[in-house]
């Protein structure tokens, strides 16, 4: 398990490969997959929810 230190470095590294267009040579210093994370929690159709009720004075 890595410390505190060398996450902290790991990450400001890479975001400094991010920061010049090197976003491979980022995921790989932050031992990411070249392919993007699934976003689980996100919807992208949302019309079918029921409206919440709110409050009418």
């Amino acid at each position: 398990m890595n410390s505190l230190r060398d996450t902290l470095q790991n990450t400001f590294a890479a975001v400094a490969f991010a920061e010049s267009n090197l976003p491979q040579e980022a995921r790989e210093l932050l031992g990411v997959g070249a392919q993007p994370r699934n976003q689980q929690g996100v919807r992208p159709d949302k019309k079918g929810k029921r409206q919440r009720p709110s409050l009418k004075a």
